[in-house]
């Protein structure tokens, strides 16, 4: 698919590198930026539960990404995979930053 889109489509020249799986348009300059740029650091709370900590990587950020961006226009979302492999824990997560930036709104 990646090969086929940038081939096929012209109005986004994606780098390159990689697939077109690995970036996201930077809304401050609409310039293309690789997920792996954008992965926050790791902060351990000993408090977390266990089943509720979000460790940052490529995969879990490109995810959250993609969630937050389809749940901004109201689209519905299926995540699928092994059991596992953090879909619900990345929802969660979503979820709760939606709805502290809500109350930073309010």
């Amino acid at each position: 698919f990646s090969d086929w889109f940038r081939n096929n489509i012209s109005i986004a020249k994606f780098p390159q590198s990689g697939t077109v799986y690995d970036y996201l348009i930077d809304p401050k300059d609409s310039a293309f930026k690789a997920f792996s740029e954008v992965v926050s650091a790791f902060e351990y709370n000993v408090a977390a539960n266990f089943g509720d900590i979000v460790v940052p990587t490529i995969d879990t950020t490109r995810y959250s990404y993609l969630l937050a961006r389809l749940c901004s226009v109201k689209r519905g979302v299926l995540l699928v995979g092994q059991s596992g492999t953090g879909k619900s824990v990345i929802v969660h997560d979503c979820i709760g930053a939606m709805a502290r930036q809500e109350e930073m709104v309010s």
